[in-house]
């Protein structure tokens, strides 16, 4: 059983390149500029633009349907281009 759960840890996993980039990218700038998504957890109040964002992808006719492990594209955009001030 042990080696069959370590040979699950060795498969590429976009979850755990996100987390593993999500790290480094607080090595980088600081965990205080990096939010944490995972689990539906955010580590910080989350910006209004990603909740507008959030709340018009529940608008769309497709909502229900799986979305990419990447996540929606509109959403991405939106936490991208969030800036804090």
């Amino acid at each position: 059983m042990q080696e069959k759960n370590l040979a699950w840890g060795r498969v590429k996993n976009k979850m755990r390149e996100i987390t593993a980039y999500g790290n480094a990218r607080k090595a980088e700038i600081g965990a205080e500029k990096v939010y944490d998504f995972s689990l539906g957890s955010p580590s910080a109040p989350v910006p209004e633009a990603v909740t507008q964002a959030m709340l018009a992808a529940l608008e769309r006719e497709d909502c229900c349907e799986p979305t990419p492990q990447e996540g929606l594209p509109e959403f991405r955009r939106a936490v991208a281009g969030w800036r804090r001030t």
